[in-house]
């Protein structure tokens, strides 16, 4: 079926509604009066999924593109008993062709929901549906969130919330994609998340699989955003075809909603190859911190690029206890825009033969030695259980004046042996961890440092932001 259409409409249906008949389906065309409004950063006639990469669209297709920040369509719920409004026994497609510009770490970007709007007159947790994409591992996984009305006594705030999320996804830049979910409300077992064709499967989390019937209200229905437009929850990017169904639609409709040329878009991380470090002062330690990464928990991707350097200062020593306190151009404080990279570097004699290097980070790391990694460390990819993990010991110095492991830290340790002729080496090395968690980077031991190298450290520290439901 041909999504792309002439004009930017909905179909409505009201009434007995047949199984997966179609209550809203918008393709953004040429601009006309719609009952859509725009609110913010709202831009028609950008262009959507076209051939010969999608062959199923027109040649002159067209799209929105949403700049963040609150920018949205908002479309007005019909009233009580509309085909917008969801509760147990009832099944919903909902479904939407995305292309995403940016996704941070940590967030929840809505493509369509109902509630959760923040008007007046409504209760603050009252999302009936939502269609979004969820930051995780650096991919944006097809996520599914509703709220059910909040049982007093329940040992967190949050278990009304219920959400589930597809265990893979797609980079951020990596062009179209097509989403899409199903679910039947009382049937937790019953949801499916496409993507790009393909069924993938996903797990709950918050308050978990529930058969309680979700909140129904006449909220208004939100294209791009939610929360009275939170930039966390603000969709980045371009969006065609989404629709709302009543009803799941079957699995072959759905693995036909996509078909592009040469098959689904496969990123690939990006060749190993040692970071271009520069000049470097002569007996010195140069710190540079570079702001947002792609991703906290993996290194490059084909096609990204390492951010520019954000600051930088020299100093004595592979160390970096914490993240100095950033300062915006007034002087005032303010977050680092994570991931923040993070680079220790300096060029380094090292005498011949065999030597040892520790290496300490909190997570992901990477430590070069002439060009060769000779040691890694894993990124982080789950959270502290509220402060109810075992205590760690405290660990013991591996020699007389250096540093304890930090807890959370790891150690690893990496030898290389140097030929006579070699006057110099090199390595690199990044970490990640999550806000909460003090920075611990690594350090390389005293005979590293006693020795000269060219090192080069980096950081990633993971924000969450507010809205990370």
């Amino acid at each position: 079926m041909n999504l792309a259409l002439a004009s930017l409409m909905a179909f409505l249906l009201s009434g007995a509604l047949a199984a997966a008949a179609t209550v809203a389906r918008w393709d953004f065309g040429a601009e006309e009066p719609t009952r859509l409004t725009p609110h913010g950063g709202v831009h028609r006639d950008v262009p959507g999924p076209r051939p010969p990469e999608f062959p199923d669209f027109d040649a002159g297709n067209t799209a929105v593109q949403l700049d963040g920040n609150g920018a949205r369509f908002t479309f007005e719920d019909p009233g009580t008993g509309s085909g917008f409004d969801f509760t147990n026994g009832d099944a919903l497609t909902l479904e939407a062709w995305v292309k995403l510009d940016d996704l941070r770490a940590g967030e929840n970007l809505y493509v369509i929901g109902k509630g959760r709007t923040g008007a007046a007159g409504f209760t603050a947790d009252n999302q009936n549906w939502a269609l979004r994409v969820r930051e995780q591992r650096g991919r944006a996984c097809v996520s599914f969130l509703f709220a059910t009305v909040p049982v007093s006594g329940a040992p967190k705030s949050d278990q009304h919330w219920h959400r589930w999320t597809t265990t893979d996804g797609f980079a951020a830049k990596s062009g179209w994609h097509h989403i899409a979910l199903t679910y039947r409300f009382g049937e937790p077992a019953s949801v499916r998340g496409w993507l790009d064709g393909q069924s993938l499967p996903g797990a709950w989390d918050i308050g978990g699989p529930t058969t309680a019937p979700p909140v129904v209200d006449n909220d208004a229905v939100w294209i791009g955003s939610s929360s009275g437009g939170a930039p966390a929850n603000s969709f980045r990017g371009a969006l065609d075809a989404v629709a709302v169904h009543r009803g799941a639609l079957p699995d072959e409709v759905l693995k036909q909603r996509f078909r592009r040329t040469g098959g689904p878009v496969v990123t690939r991380l990006a060749k190993e190859t040692l970071p271009d470090l520069g000049a470097l002062p002569t007996g010195r330690v140069r710190v540079t911190f570079h702001e947002k990464m792609p991703a906290h928990d993996r290194w490059l991707n084909d096609g990204e690029a390492w951010p520019a350097e954000t600051a930088h200062w020299t100093g004595e020593s592979f160390l970096l206890p914490r993240l100095p306190v950033r300062y915006d151009d007034w002087g005032i404080r303010e977050a680092w825009k994570a991931p923040t990279l993070v680079r220790l570097a300096a060029d380094v004699t090292l005498p011949p033969g065999k030597q040892r290097f520790v290496m300490r980070a909190r997570a992901l790391g990477r430590l070069w030695v002439n060009g060769v990694v000779v040691a890694r460390t894993a990124g982080l990819t789950k959270s502290p259980p509220d402060g109810e993990e075992p205590v760690a010991p405290v660990t013991e110095p591996p020699l007389p004046g250096v540093r304890r492991r930090r807890i959370g830290s790891r150690k690893l340790l990496a030898k290389r042996r140097f030929p006579p002729t070699a006057s110099a080496a090199s390595c690199w090395k990044r970490w990640s961890a999550a806000l909460g968690c003090e920075p611990r980077p690594a350090s390389c031991a005293p005979p590293c440092r006693r020795r000269m190298a060219r090192v080069s450290m980096s950081y990633s520290q993971r924000e969450f932001p507010r809205h990370c439901r």
